[in-house]
């Protein structure tokens, strides 16, 4: 899960609620990661933990504003292509 917020991740380090992070996200395609300056542990559940973005720099948060939204648009082509195989 991604959003312009946050997102929920799979680790093989146990984060502590309240943690403060920073966060590397490797997009496919793109040579050079997102960077998350600082992110916060909000939920953490036997698998996951939920981290709420709180610093990016400019471009950066526009880096991640155009992933979200392609991520989205494919979403929803996804489902169109389901819908009309069902009908």
């Amino acid at each position: 899960d991604l959003s312009m917020r946050g997102c929920r991740l799979t680790a093989g380090v146990a984060f502590r609620p309240g943690s403060i992070v920073r966060l590397e996200l490797h997009v496919p395609n793109q040579e050079l990661p997102i960077v998350v300056q600082a992110g916060v542990v909000r939920n953490v559940g036997p698998n996951d933990s939920e981290i709420e973005f709180l610093r990016l720099q400019h471009l950066e948060r526009e880096r991640l504003r155009v992933l979200v939204k392609d991520l989205l648009a494919a979403r929803v082509a996804e489902a169109d292509d389901e819908n009309a195989a069902s009908t």
